[in-house]
């Protein structure tokens, strides 16, 4: 589950819930950071940051890498990369063949 509040005008990260831990998502970085203590992190190519972008819809371009999540509404739907315009897989590249 993903949700942004406003903080004082601006936006907070959006966060994910799994086993127990609260996770901040860092699209540009690419990591999932424990709200607790953000030093602490899951990198989104490691096999628990595979389980996390699923969960939260997250997919990347295959041309540019871009990041972006995909709300549940929109998931199953053609959409394009906001970066190169290049449709978006909305399946787990690591999971391929």
């Amino acid at each position: 589950m993903t949700n942004a509040r406003p903080i004082q005008g601006r936006s907070a990260l959006p966060t994910i819930l799994l086993g127990g831990k609260a996770y901040f998502i860092d699209l540009e970085a690419r990591l999932f950071r424990e709200t607790m203590d953000p030093g602490r992190y899951v990198d989104f190519d490691s096999a628990r940051g595979s389980e996390l972008r699923e969960q939260a819809g997250i997919v990347a371009c295959l041309g540019c890498g871009t990041s972006v999540i995909v709300p549940v509404s929109l998931r199953g739907t053609q959409l394009r990369c906001v970066r190169c315009g290049m449709f978006l897989e909305q399946r787990d590249p690591s999971r391929r063949r």
